[in-house]
């Protein structure tokens, strides 16, 4: 028998401590944020934690194949391993923060030697930053870039 395979992606169905959940969005390499299906509350869960479902199972046939599949950790280089790390401790204090300001990502973007865009970039592929905000950071009246941009 095929070990069971759980989709990790956003509005996948997953079953954790004997409820259902819908993934709202995975917060690093260890958690997501999920949403009791039956009482609506959200909270956070150990991705080692979250098993399929049959409503996770009927939803999996209409997904395409490269959602359906856990990546292989353990095919990572160590050099996209290094990446992942710095990128995430790049942003790690703005995801703490909830929604960041302008200037709270102008800030971190100079402590970090980084553009602030490319934070922004980084930022959405965690789901944290809306289009508009994007849109409204990228709006603002643009610095002398420095040496480090």
């Amino acid at each position: 028998m095929a070990p069971a395979v759980v989709s990790l992606v956003p509005g996948a169905t997953v079953a954790a401590n004997g409820r259902n959940y819908r993934i709202h969005q995975i917060c690093d390499l260890q958690s997501a944020l999920v949403i009791d299906i039956e009482t609506g509350t959200t909270t956070k869960l150990p991705l080692m934690d979250l098993l399929p479902t049959e409503m996770g199972a009927s939803s999996c046939e209409e997904s395409s194949p490269e959602a359906l599949k856990v990546p292989d950790l353990s095919s990572i280089s160590e050099r996209d391993w290094s990446i992942a790390r710095d990128r995430y401790e790049a942003i790690e204090p703005l995801l703490h923060a909830g929604r960041s300001t302008p200037q709270e990502v102008t800030a971190r973007a100079r402590a970090v030697g980084r553009n602030r865009a490319t934070l922004y970039r980084w930022l959405k592929a965690f789901g944290l930053e809306s289009l508009q905000e994007v849109r409204a950071a990228s709006e603002l009246r643009h610095e002398p870039k420095t040496a480090l941009e």
